[in-house]
């Protein structure tokens, strides 16, 4: 009785479900590093998949509202399975060497039939559950660029085209959704209802507008925001590696190759030494630096 109850139970506001899913996501991201060190990788992706299969049965108009605004839970075992496939980066010689293209396009296939079989229609209400039976197919393909085969694909990647949509591909990602629905709802939809014709109108007329808003959204806050971050990171390691050559910072203290960050205490000197001209030059006697 009670299972039949929730089964009903209207699901909660997608709005704010689709906002706030994706929050929490960037929040506990973290964390799911330390659960794939200690729980391995297939009980980390149960943990995640189990509960967004069990929300979308439960709750089916999470599964076929509106994307725009609907819940977007299935993206956390699509985050999932993209943080597992960066382990590839780590594996063996023999896992590396598995055909990861083709058992990615093997893992897209199943899909990719069920979309030619049925209708945009279809498809789009049932985003949520194409959106779980694409991620593995995904997580495959980047592994596949990952372990650089083949080499035809990988010189496609490395093309001047793809390296420039690349420098703006998450600004992409973080307002495309809008401009995408806007144009949809509002020129596409009243004139020409659902279908591939509208699809196709709405595809023409967003992607350049996506890509061009994008660009612009790139250089004005996401570029200027990363280069302040390499800027920062870039100065804080070289005053680490100028002040571990002076030999003030006891050998057990100084920065390890696989270590460059300094410790607090360190970093304290470092900041009362600002004055200081570099490695290999005494810094002058307070009575000197004065002229006394």
């Amino acid at each position: 009785m009670l299972l039949q109850d929730l089964i009903a139970a209207p699901a909660p506001n997608g709005a704010f479900w689709s906002i706030a899913v994706e929050a929490i996501l960037y929040l506990l991201f973290p964390l799911l590093l330390p659960a794939r060190r200690r729980l391995g990788p297939v009980v980390t992706l149960a943990v995640i998949v189990v509960p967004a299969v069990a929300a979308g049965l439960l709750w089916p108009g999470w599964s076929t509202g509106a994307r725009a605004t609907g819940c977007t839970l299935e993206m956390a075992p699509l985050f999932t399975l993209g943080m597992l496939a960066a382990g590839i980066v780590t594996g063996s010689e023999r896992v590396r060497r598995l055909p990861w293209l083709g058992l990615s396009a093997l893992a897209a296939a199943p899909v990719l039939t069920l979309i030619v079989l049925h209708d945009s229609v279809w498809t789009i209400s049932r985003y949520y559950w194409l959106d779980l039976a694409t991620g593995p197919a995904i997580a495959l393909f980047l592994v596949a660029l990952a372990t650089r085969r083949p080499a035809r694909l990988i010189r496609l990647q490395q093309s001047s085209p793809l390296v420039a949509l690349g420098g703006f591909s998450y600004s992409l990602y973080l307002i495309h959704m809008p401009i995408v629905a806007l144009i949809s709802t509002l020129l596409i939809a009243p004139h020409t209802g659902p279908g591939l014709t509208g699809f196709t109108i709405t595809v023409t007329l967003a992607l350049p507008v996506c890509l061009a808003a994008s660009r612009l959204f790139a250089v004005h806050f996401e570029t200027p925001f990363r280069d302040a971050g390499s800027t920062r990171r870039g100065a804080f390691s070289a005053t680490n590696s100028a002040y571990a050559d002076t030999g003030d910072i006891p050998a057990d203290s100084r920065p390890s190759p696989g270590r460059s960050c300094a410790r607090p205490r360190q970093l304290r000197r470092v900041a009362h030494r600002a004055d200081w001209p570099g490695p290999g030059v005494a810094r002058p006697h307070r009575g000197q630096a004065d002229g006394t």
